[in-house]
């Protein structure tokens, strides 16, 4: 048996040294005394790493894996430090993001901001649009600590729109935007849109459970318990947020149990049970303590405060609003210098653009100086056009930004009310069922964003979104009503021309005014579609309660429907930009003796031009 050479020997020494400390740190880092490890001994075991670029998968690893706040940013910060020193650009991000997840979980909002928006500008450079999604979406959970919910919102948004664009890429399963649903639906809750609220969420059940994802069912569970401790309903509230509970803590996962416990306390306050109130409120209190939340350290303050006021505990009161005032202006301070940092990494941005320009002048100076010979020449061509061209343009540029600015409202309008529906089926039917209506919704989704995009469609493929719809809707009502379409037959449905998504509107319109409320009867709509003198029509008929019994139903009896007012900029810019001439009118059907039976639309197509 041969001896070990001395550098065998040297290298086995380290490499023993490394793992005794690898022992140690990691010991210490998945308990409270974390903070007493020498930082003279997390010297010495990065030192006695290999220093090659193998170093930087170790310290990501531990970076990963200890749960010590403090020890994480020691790592994390190291692997930027050799990332730069290595220019590995991909391992250099990943510890930036790692940076600012541990930052802003310890309530350093600044350093966290920072960190997103580098992540930001790198994801965008390398066009990688799920880091990009992540990073907005990171950014927006900044906005929304600071309690700034217009600008997080915004950012919640941008990473929706990212990944949709996505989507008849790689379907729902590669997307990742459940996070996104829920966070939405997080300022919604906040804003008391609670309705709304109960549609992002619900969305990011469907969504974490398709992805098997039981963190996230977690999250989604405890936020739709709160939404319903807020609304007053504590016996569903408690339900909801029990089942987070249950999901979250075998993962050991207590960032948002300490959130969930304070609204569990105020639960049992108000159902006359202040001892189990006090109790949850010092558990949730002590869990962001121990976590170092300051957020949660300064809501939970807040709550016990209010809470011994209402006791009339007033000593116990003032020592917790002492508490919250000290963590609300730390946060406040951190709010400032966020916005410092963002105005800081906007002037990054526009220096690296700016940069970026001056090199594409450069190499397209010849391209430039031809395109311009060309401009010129067309130019001089089209003088004497001038007037009529500059009456043309003005119009052709004043349509389309009357159409940019419809197609902004139309996408919202019919995702909301389709997610209303889906809401609905979901919280009333079982999984297998909600998961088909899924699939279908999902199709149809596809199909509406397609759409919504074109100003005119042909017949044939506004028919197959309508049918599409209504098969949606009969899920929905468990079959309540039927529908027929009939077709004159030697109309051509693929030549005939209408405005993208109208009969929709209309049908939505017999569907949720007309016929869902229907109490004895089955409903029915029949769709007509025939020629006429000067041109061709179609008819949309419901055995629908009417109008005015919908309008006595409506809680708001002064509001404008906003699909009607889309239904009228529609027809208004089809008019605009072509000879056809759309017409339309709603008439109220009543039977001999006066009473309603139902709805009836026409539109009229005139092709006499």
């Amino acid at each position: 048996m041969l001896g070990k050479s001395s550098s065998q020997r040297d290298r086995y020494r380290k490499v023993s040294r490394a793992l005794l400390v690898i022992s140690f740190i990691l010991f210490f880092g998945q308990n409270s005394y974390a903070s007493r490890v020498p930082q003279d001994s997390i010297d010495v075991f990065i030192q006695s790493l290999p220093q090659d670029s193998t170093i930087l998968d170790t310290l990501f690893k531990l970076s990963d894996a200890i749960s010590n706040n403090q020890l994480r940013i020691r790592y994390a910060s190291e692997g930027i430090r050799y990332s730069e020193l290595f220019q590995n650009e991909e391992k250099k991000y990943l510890f930036l993001n790692e940076l600012g997840q541990t930052q802003e979980r310890m309530g350093n909002l600044t350093q966290a901001l920072e960190a997103y928006i580098s992540l930001a500008i790198y994801y965008k450079k390398v066009q990688d649009w799920d880091g990009e999604a992540v990073a907005y979406n990171a950014i927006g959970n900044i906005y929304f600590i600071q309690e700034n919910l217009i600008v997080a919102k915004e950012y919640y948004q941008k990473s929706i729109r990212i990944r949709l664009k996505e989507l008849d890429k790689i379907g729902f399963a590669g997307l990742n935007i459940s996070g996104d649903y829920n966070n939405l639906g997080e300022v919604y809750r906040v804003q008391k849109e609670f309705d709304s609220a109960l549609v992002w969420f619900d969305s990011a059940l469907v969504s974490y459970q398709r992805d098997r994802d039981l963190l996230g069912q977690g999250y989604a569970l405890g936020n739709i318990g709160l939404v319903y401790a807020e609304q007053g309903k504590f016996e569903e509230a408690h339900v909801f947020i029990d089942s987070a509970t249950a999901f979250l803590e075998p993962l050991g996962d207590f960032y948002p149990i300490a959130v969930y416990l304070t609204y569990t306390a105020d639960i049992y306050e108000q159902t006359g049970k202040p001892e189990e109130a006090e109790t949850y409120l010092r558990e949730s209190l002590e869990i962001a303590t121990r976590l170092g939340l300051k957020k949660e350290i300064r809501d939970a303050a807040k709550a016990l405060s209010d809470f011994y006021r209402r006791q009339e505990l007033l000593k116990q009161a003032m020592e917790y609003q002492d508490l919250y005032y000290v963590y609300r202006d730390s946060l406040y301070n951190a709010e400032i210098a966020a916005e410092n940092a963002e105005a800081r990494a906007d002037y990054e941005i526009g220096i690296r653009e700016e940069k970026i320009e001056r090199q594409r002048k450069v190499e397209w100076f010849l391209g430039i100086i031809a395109a311009l010979l060309l401009a010129l020449v067309a130019i001089l061509m089209a003088l004497r056009y001038r007037g009529q061209r500059e009456r043309a343009t003005f119009q052709n540029e004043l349509l389309h930004s009357e159409l940019k600015a419809l197609r902004a409202q139309i996408n919202p309008h019919f995702i909301f009310n389709a997610l209303a529906s889906i809401q609905q089926y979901v919280l009333k039917h079982d999984r297998l069922e909600a998961n088909s209506y899924l699939t279908k919704f999902s199709r149809f989704i596809r199909l509406v964003l397609y759409n919504s995009d074109k100003l005119v469609l042909a017949l044939e493929d506004e028919l197959q979104a309508l049918t599409q719809y209504l098969d949606i809707e009969q899920l929905r009502l468990g079959h309540k009503f039927h529908y027929t379409v009939e077709v004159e037959e030697h109309l051509s449905l693929h030549t005939l021309e209408v405005p993208s998504m109208l009969l929709q509107t209309f049908a939505e319109n017999s569907v949720w005014h007309g016929l869902s409320p229907k109490g004895n009867g089955e409903g029915h709509i029949h769709i007509q579609v025939a020629s006429m003198e000067r041109g061709w029509y179609i008819s949309l008929r419901d055995n629908g309660i009417g109008r005015k019994a919908a309008q006595a139903r409506n809680p708001r009896p002064n509001h404008q429907s906003k699909g009607m007012k889309l239904v009228e900029d529609k027809v208004k810019l089809f008019n605009l930009s072509r000879t056809d001439t759309v017409t339309y009118w709603v008439e109220d059907l009543y039977s001999k003796e006066g009473e309603a039976e139902g709805t009836r639309v026409v539109i009229e197509i005139d092709q006499t031009e």
